[in-house]
């Protein structure tokens, strides 16, 4: 498939020759016309469906837990989603995960996530948010940290230091929007 198209070629093609198959058997004599569309019509609901997805995660963002009860909702949704879609094998974290990327607020969103990820979660990507790279403080909000306020080292380090046991190779590097 290309990015963009919902229906391989291949299946297209199937869904028309049953159509097609169906025109021919609606003009027999003897043709049962309602089984004849309930076979198309199920084979139809099937073609709808899309063809099954190669990968299938979670992406959670702006969270901004900042207390014991924004904790709480972040582990019920993490049992949310893994009631809703168990199969999912990654989930990506967009940034503003605790409210002020304070290194306890790190610590305890970390506890929350380690605990409430799901048995057939496979892969974890974490991405700081302008709340965690500006830091605690108006003085420190910047635009675009580039290890220039006296907060980015501290959010860097806790980063990194966390996100080494999901990222394996790419222990070396800081993302954030």
């Amino acid at each position: 498939m290309t990015a963009g198209e919902r229906y391989s070629a291949e299946a297209i093609e199937t869904m028309k020759a049953s159509v097609a198959q169906a025109k021919e058997d609606l003009k027999a004599e003897d043709a049962d016309r309602t089984a004849v569309y309930a076979a198309v019509m199920d084979e139809y609901e099937e073609f709808m469906e899309g063809t099954p997805a190669n990968l299938s995660f979670h992406v959670v963002s702006d969270l901004h837990t900042s207390s014991d009860a924004s904790l709480n909702l972040f582990e019920t949704a993490l049992a949310d989603m893994n009631t809703v879609n168990p199969d999912a094998k990654a989930i990506l974290l967009a940034g503003d995960l605790p409210q002020n990327g304070k290194p306890e607020e790190m610590t305890k969103f970390y506890e929350k996530l380690d605990a409430g990820l799901g048995e057939k979660t496979e892969g974890v990507f974490v991405c700081m948010g302008n709340q965690e790279m500006r830091g605690p403080t108006s003085s420190q909000w910047e635009d675009r940290p580039a290890g220039v306020n006296a907060h980015y080292p501290i959010i860097s380090a806790s980063c990194l230091e966390n996100n080494g046991k999901y990222m394996g190779e790419q222990t070396d590097k800081v993302y954030y929007d």
